[in-house]
């Protein structure tokens, strides 16, 4: 995926988001490599991202460990190159509440899995949607 099309269609996700009374200062996206790194971020509401263990990563609002993001609506794509993943590689999943190893990072985490359901490491693109 280019940084083009991640752009056109963060911009359509928070399109839908506002019809469904979600404010866009509420909502950020990320663009992570599989280390953890953000490549990409919201100006207004930037996520840092900490990768614990092989496949897992916490995120949080930037300058928060509260659980910010706890109950919000979480859209998460594997990336592969910038592209979407070819076949099925994969999955990810997303936890928005409390109960596991992201606690003291905010509490809110993505898991990326290979295809036999192992977590593995993978670049990944997400939107975190609010409505608080």
């Amino acid at each position: 995926m280019t940084f083009a099309r991640f752009a056109v269609s963060i911009a359509a996700l928070l399109i839908v988001g506002a019809a469904l009374g979600v404010s866009a200062d509420e909502s950020t996206f990320a663009w992570v490599d599989h280390d953890g790194t953000v490549r990409q971020t919201s100006s207004t509401n930037p996520l840092n991202v900490t990768r614990i263990k092989t496949g897992h990563y916490c995120f949080n609002k930037q300058h928060e460990t509260a659980c910010y993001y706890c109950w919000a609506s979480v859209s998460v794509t594997l990336q592969h190159g910038g592209s979407p993943m070819p076949g099925n590689l994969g999955f990810a999943t997303a936890n928005t509440g409390w109960g596991d190893d992201c606690n003291p990072y905010g509490g809110t985490s993505v898991t990326t899995f290979d295809r036999n359901g192992q977590p593995a490491d993978f670049p990944f693109t997400m939107i975190v949607m609010t409505s608080y």
